[in-house]
């Protein structure tokens, strides 16, 4: 594949040709359509796992891009907007739940910024898809500790970011959008014997502009 400052995102064939490498290389391990930016940076060849911030761009345009074209390309009707701070386990939430409710087109990313959020949520509709969006909340201190542990150590200012932005984007959506079918689950993650325990709790409905009301600031 190419160098990450070589990606033209206004060159449609070299879109269309990265495009059709990723699907190859992720979508038949999967079982639903899934439009992932860490995935992405992976096809770069100068990505580095220990600095994955420096493909950033890059790979956020081509995920937009990659979610553009699966929505008018796939026929599967339903559709995810993930939304989640860094290490919040949302991979294990979509193994363990959402991929048995298949077939869907997800797009896997942060759903921070509010803007962008509405804005593939409106291209669904326009579309004429069903959209979610599904949000994973976690304790930060837990995700602190998670974060520490693993190979790829997120920078703690990004980790913040992520999370800090998540919940107030979220908490705005659910006041501003109550058109918007979002759901929301709480991880109560647990270290037992050295190893994650993951487990998640629906927050209902009517409790979840509550709960994050509640949860706004970052736990230290």
């Amino acid at each position: 594949m190419l160098e990450s400052n070589k990606i033209n995102i206004a060159d449609t064939k070299q879109v269309d040709d990265i495009y059709k490498y990723y699907k190859e290389t992720y979508w038949s391990e999967q079982g639903w359509v899934l439009i992932d930016s860490d995935n992405i940076k992976k096809l770069f060849t100068d990505f580095n796992k220990t600095a994955p911030e420096l493909v950033h761009k890059p790979s956020s345009q081509l995920s937009q891009a990659f979610y553009e074209k699966a929505l008018k390309e796939n026929p599967t009707q339903r559709v995810i907007l993930m939304a989640w701070g860094g290490w919040s386990w949302k991979s294990e939430w979509l193994l363990n739940v959402i991929n048995k409710e298949w077939p869907a087109i997800i797009f896997d990313w942060t759903g921070k910024n509010f803007d962008k959020q509405i804005k593939n949520y409106e291209l669904a509709l326009a579309q004429w898809k069903n959209p979610e969006i599904q949000g994973v909340w976690v304790d930060f201190r837990k995700a602190v500790e998670f974060n520490n542990a693993r190979e790829r150590v997120v920078p703690l200012d990004i980790l913040e970011d992520t999370h800090a932005w998540f919940r107030e984007t979220t908490l705005r959506i659910l006041e501003e959008r109550p058109d918007i079918n979002v759901s929301l689950v709480k991880n109560a993650g647990l270290m037992i014997e050295e190893t994650w325990d993951f487990i998640f709790f629906k927050i209902p409905k009517e409790r979840q502009i509550e709960f994050m009301k509640n949860n706004q600031t970052l736990e230290y």
